[in-house]
């Protein structure tokens, strides 16, 4: 055929590297003036070869006419922007396109509008220029949220749909799967739509957990390794082939496939996967791979009427089949746009020539704004068939239309969804079953499945902790209860009673504190168990005051009473030693109401060490609720101090009581200095054990809970003793040392110092 030569023979011309003009001078029509249209692509590539291609059907057809142009004829002088080292783009091509816009703009040769470019750093040079020139400029598959600023790119007009409504047509599908989170991969030259995207995302309640921007030049290795560790499995990428492939062939490298993996191309533009496979797949995987790996993928385009309605009847009279075949562009739809900027162009011209009257399109020049003023007017009124689809624009001048999801099914992309931006309407073409047949059937969830291991107390420790604690109260009760029965008996009477019951209380309460110290979110709801703790850490601070303070206390009082004259065990003087706990009890109320108003405790939830189960596709998450807060230590450093130098002092004060008492004292001293450095050791004990433990609830309540317990429950045992012995013999002197084994000692020392002597 005649159009096929035609493509034959401007090929040969591009292959020269210099640029082209179509139709050639013999061609046209010597009566008729030219009118020139100036064009910007990379020719050594080859979409862009068949994007001019289209372009130069479309010429044919209009210079037919007798109703479009009709005294003019219509010529693309085409110049080639490939740069030679970098035709796919890069610095060097934005220079070159640079350059020749200039050329143009120099009227080398002077043109009416400009089609092109190819890439969006090397149109938005050439776009703005020829702006400034008041030259219109028409891109076939250009898009970018740059590109759509009209205040300093006011006539410029792209062919492709904002890119802008494919993110609206990801966001779509993103929330009608309801995916939380989601990945975004971004070539450079589309880093805006990438920010527009997010943006989108997050207003529609989306998380991005990533916006990685790339170039072809780069390994997305890392970047691949990254998103797997993260655990995100939904993934938007917007590239150019080359890092197309690289993405398929690191995923399939990193088994980031499906079924765990959703990929989303938005922007594709070809059916075919292996369509550009040996000229852009420098990688390490081979096409089998490649297929293996992008199935199942989905994809955003421009509705395609080559594929939906191949036998649509374009302006020119051919079906979209019939160019596509006449062209040789095969399936490639977005090679069509060239046809349709060729007719845009010629159309808006032609409804201008009136407006222009009595002046004619060739008195055209770039001092004359008016004249591309009323051509973008006519471009933004257009409303025709063209070779992809029903051409209009809106009042801004971007491409309206509708368009398609589709999905990678044994390597060929499948329409399963038409989306109408308008409307925000999904229309599926493919069943649930056969869109998410490569994912086992199950729409994919944008994360692993989490499921958290909470580390609480044991219930078994709980239990045995809450029955040791009860007969540490009973125990104390009863202390209590035989003081009260027996208040008059002498062993009581002149033993500091009231001390004993101080002593008592505070083991009771450090008892309670044990068992709400127990207490967590298994069997309670988050307030009771922040009550629970805040509860436990006063009942703690009150019950130590009293119970170590009450056996300080008796150990100063019984050494006053046997150095000192004129001391008498009255309830007035047991009274003033008692005194002695009023200071240290408002200042752990003092203490204690400043914790609470400046760092109150809280109940927060820290996360342990993972693992994921690639088979279960789930995150196994160790977790653990604590009450904490935001200075936690330091709280702890102060109360720590604070109990450590009450205990000192308890220590050092109970030998010089147990001495002043020898032979002397009732076996209440004895036994309660015994739990003075039982305490002591349970202290020196505990406390670093407890620092080194990790984070085992059971552990730390275990150490923590049972030194408590066995100071408590001696303590309560002690006082027992006591007071039994003490109503079975109360004369103090009369103690035998099975009894009190602290006389016996004490008598041993004394005897060995007078032998000494």
């Amino acid at each position: 055929m005649r159009f096929s030569s035609l493509c034959l023979l401007t090929f040969g011309v591009i292959v020269s590297k210099g640029d082209v003009t179509y139709p050639r001078p013999s061609e046209l029509n010597a009566t008729k003036p030219n009118i020139l249209i100036g064009g910007l692509l990379p020719l050594d590539i080859t979409f862009s070869r068949r994007l001019m291609t289209a372009a130069q059907i479309a010429i044919d057809e209009i210079n037919k006419r007798n109703n479009v142009l009709k005294d003019y004829n219509l010529v693309l002088h085409m110049k080639n922007t490939s740069a030679r080292h970098a035709p796919m783009g890069g610095p060097e091509a934005e220079r070159l396109s640079t350059i020749k816009t200039l050329e143009y703009l120099d009227g080398n040769p002077m043109v009416h509008m400009v089609f092109g470019g190819l890439f969006i750093a090397t149109t938005e040079k050439s776009a703005y220029l020829t702006s400034l020139m008041n030259i219109m400029q028409v891109a076939a598959t250009t898009s970018s949220l740059a590109l759509s600023d009209k205040k300093r790119y006011p006539y410029f007009i792209e062919l492709i749909l904002d890119g802008t409504r494919l993110n609206d047509l990801v966001a779509h599908f993103v929330m009608e799967n309801e995916w939380h989170k989601v990945m975004i991969i971004s070539d450079l030259g589309f880093d805006d739509l990438a920010k527009h995207l997010e943006d989108t995302l997050i207003r529609s309640n989306v998380t991005v957990s990533n916006l990685y921007i790339v170039e072809d030049v780069d390994d997305p290795t890392e970047i691949l390794t990254a998103i797997k560790e993260s655990g995100v499995h939904i993934i938007v990428f917007q590239v150019y082939p080359i890092m197309y492939y690289k993405l398929s062939c690191e995923a399939y490298m990193q088994n980031m496939i499906a079924p765990g993996y959703v990929w989303i191309d938005n922007r594709h533009h070809s059916q075919s996967v292996k369509d550009y496979f040996e000229l852009y797949s420098d990688v390490n995987c081979t096409l089998g791979e490649i297929l293996t790996s992008v199935e199942g993928m989905f994809a955003t385009s421009s509705l395609s009427y080559l594929e939906q309605f191949p036998d649509t009847i374009t302006i020119g009279g051919k079906s979209v089949k019939t160019l596509s075949e006449i062209g040789g562009i095969k399936g490639d739809a977005a090679r069509l746009y060239g046809y349709d900027a060729m007719w845009s162009v010629a159309l808006a011209m032609n409804n201008s020539i009136k407006r222009i009257a009595p002046y004619t399109l060739e008195e055209f020049t770039y001092k004359h704004k008016n004249y591309t003023d009323i051509f973008l007017e006519e471009m933004k009124n257009l409303s025709f068939t063209g070779a992809t689809g029903p051409v209009g624009f809106s009042e801004e001048g971007s491409r309206l239309g509708k368009l398609v999801l589709r999905q990678v099914r044994n390597g060929t992309h499948v329409t399963v969804g038409i989306f109408d931006g308008t409307t925000q309407i999904l229309d599926l073409l493919k069943s649930p079953e056969y869109m998410w047949e490569p994912f086992g059937n199950t729409t994919p969830s944008s994360e692993p499945r989490l499921e958290y291991t909470y580390l609480r107390v044991s219930r078994v420790l709980f239990g045995i902790y809450v029955t040791i604690s009860v007969v540490g109260i009973v125990i104390c009760l009863i202390d209590l209860i035989l003081m009260l029965i027996y208040r008059s008996h002498g062993g009581i009477v002149h033993d500091w009673p009231i001390i004993r019951v101080i002593v008592c209380f505070g083991c009771i309460v450090l008892n309670i504190a044990v068992i709400l110290m127990g207490v967590d979110d298994s069997d309670s709801s988050s307030s009771v168990y922040q009550g629970a703790c805040q509860t436990a850490s006063w009942m703690f601070v009150f019950g130590y005051t009293l119970a170590l303070g009450g056996m300080l206390v008796n150990s100063i009082a019984t050494y006053h009473f046997y150095t000192k004259e004129n001391v008498t065990k009255s309830v007035q003087q047991e009274l003033k030693y008692c005194a002695i706990l009023v200071p240290c009890l408002v200042l752990d109320i003092i203490l204690l109401i400043l914790w609470q108003v400046v760092d109150p405790l809280t109940i927060k939830t820290e996360f342990l060490q993972k693992e994921y189960d690639e088979s279960q596709d789930t995150i196994f998450q160790i977790a653990i609720a604590v009450c904490d807060c935001q200075k936690m230590n330091a709280w702890r450093i102060v109360l720590i101090v604070y109990k450590a130098i009450m205990l000192l002092v308890a220590t050092f004060i109970t030998w010089p009581a147990w001495l002043a008492a020898n032979g002397k004292g009732y076996v209440t001293v004895h036994y309660l200095g015994i739990c003075v450095y039982v305490t002591v050791l349970a202290a020196l004990i505990g406390v670093p054990v407890k620092l080194t433990l990790g984070p085992n609830p059971s552990a730390h309540y275990g150490v923590a809970g049972g030194f408590i317990l066995l100071c408590t429950i001696s303590t309560g045992i002690a006082i027992l003793c006591t007071i039994l012995f003490a109503m079975r013999n109360q004369n103090p002197s009369g103690t035998s040392s099975s009894i009190s084994p602290i006389n016996g000692l004490l008598k041993d020392i004394s005897e060995s110092k007078k032998t000494t002597k």
